[in-house]
Formats: C-alpha cells, sequence, structure tokens
C-alpha cells in the first residue's frame, strides 16, 4: 500500500501502532503522517501460505519501552522509532518449524488445489 493510504488509515483510527495479518510477509513499517509525527505498521507474518520464502510458521512480539532498551532486543529491526508519548516501539519475529509436509499432504487429501500444498512448502 502506497504510503499517504497507510496515513490516512492511522489518522482515521487516530493510532501511532497498527497490527495486521493476511498479508503473509512479516514487516515493521514506519509511515510519516501529515503532523509530522510516525505511525507504525506491523505484519505478524504467517503461520501457513507465507509469501516470504520461510516456510516456518512466524509470530510478531510487539516490544515497548525505551528507545535503547528496545533496540536492545530488537537489533534487526530498522524500524524502531517512538509511538505516542514517548515509548519507543519495536518487533521481533520469530520463527517456529513444523511439519509443513503433512500439512500440505492433508490439504491434497481434502481435494484442495495442489498449489495450496506447494505453497506451504515453498515460503
Amino acid at each position: 500500500r502506497p504510503e499517504r493510504h497507510l496515513a490516512k488509515l492511522a489518522s482515521v483510527a487516530e493510532a501511532d501502532l497498527v497490527c495486521f495479518g493476511h498479508v503473509h510477509i512479516p514487516y515493521h513499517r514506519l509511515v510519516p503522517l501529515e503532523d509530522g509525527s510516525t505511525a507504525h505498521f506491523v505484519s505478524d507474518g504467517s503461520v501457513g501460505r507465507p509469501k516470504d520464502g520461510d516456510p516456518r510458521a512466524c509470530w510478531a512480539e510487539v516490544l515497548i519501552g525505551g528507545k535503547a532498551e528496545v533496540r536492545g532486543h530488537a537489533p534487526q529491526d530498522t524500524s524502531v522509532a517512538a509511538a505516542g508519548e514517548g515509548a519507543a516501539v519495536g518487533f521481533l519475529f520469530h520463527r517456529a518449524p513444523y511439519d509443513a509436509e503433512a500439512v500440505a499432504d492433508e490439504v491434497v487429501e481434502a481435494g484442495l488445489p495442489e498449489r495450496f500444498a506447494e505453497d506451504l512448502l515453498s515460503g
């Protein structure tokens, strides 16, 4: 989505932090707002049908605290920044293996399209 669209969503919701799913790609993105502040947008990844090349399940951990503390716990998050009144927000994305092959087999056995099973295995 274009930044202007995300900025409008954050403004309408009066939100400094917007968490969502269903895009199947984990990310944390800062979006500039009209008032000069920023809003955090985070996608939590996917437990099934990932679209980032990693078939493991993914989930997001929200970190809130002082900027140095959050950066210390989430050094790979390049979007750590203040949210609201001074607290910094960052995210850690965790991966967990699961038996994707067994789930893919069940998808095919259920009569669903084979591409759904392939998506589970390829990430």
